[in-house]
């Protein structure tokens, strides 16, 4: 019979979201320290500038900034990307569902949130292949709005949760105390 990570312990679900974050950050500190050369005056954050670029002519131009090598970083970094969202999106989901165990006056709004982060994790790949076909291909319309949309989506939901778990985890320390 499947188990529902609702009917998880506290405790079991704070060791996954351990797990998962453990996960998410070694992946984040990779994917940072594969990605020197993509910062730069055009690009003034990396790869993050490249979601949010907007148009053809600002990702060519970008692209062009990076060179040979950048691009060669930001295609490996995008490929990273992939595999972080297997990280990020359950310790933020798990991360959300721990809270509303802890605190069940938000319970059903944590939950949600939790589900919402699978959806965040779709923007993320939707804006990864807009990203791709920028990087692989002549950068042209509608590429680098689909990426700006699925980034502004994805970071959106992403920081409702990150909101959520930390006020959470606040409120459980001060419980405690």
């Amino acid at each position: 019979m499947p188990v529902s990570p609702h009917s998880l312990h506290p405790r079991t679900l704070w060791k996954l979201f351990l797990g998962f974050l453990a996960a998410t950050v070694l992946i984040s500190a990779g994917m940072w320290a594969t990605s020197g050369s993509l910062t730069n005056d055009l690009a003034p954050h990396g790869i993050v500038s490249f979601e949010f670029v907007g148009d053809s002519e600002a990702a060519a131009a970008m692209l062009d900034s990076w060179g040979e090598r950048g691009r060669i970083e930001a295609a490996f970094n995008l490929g990273l990307d992939f595999l972080f969202i297997l990280a990020w999106v359950p310790a933020v989901a798990i991360g959300c569902l721990w809270v509303a165990q802890r605190f069940g006056r938000f319970v059903m709004a944590l939950r949600a949130l939790a589900t919402l982060q699978i959806v965040a994790g779709m923007f993320d790949m939707i804006e990864n292949v807009a990203l791709l076909n920028l990087l692989l291909t002549t950068p042209s319309e509608p590429w680098p709005q689909i990426a700006w949309w699925a980034a502004l989506l994805k970071f959106s939901i992403l920081a409702l949760g990150v909101v959520a778990i930390a006020a959470g985890a606040v409120v459980a320390g001060a419980k405690r105390a």
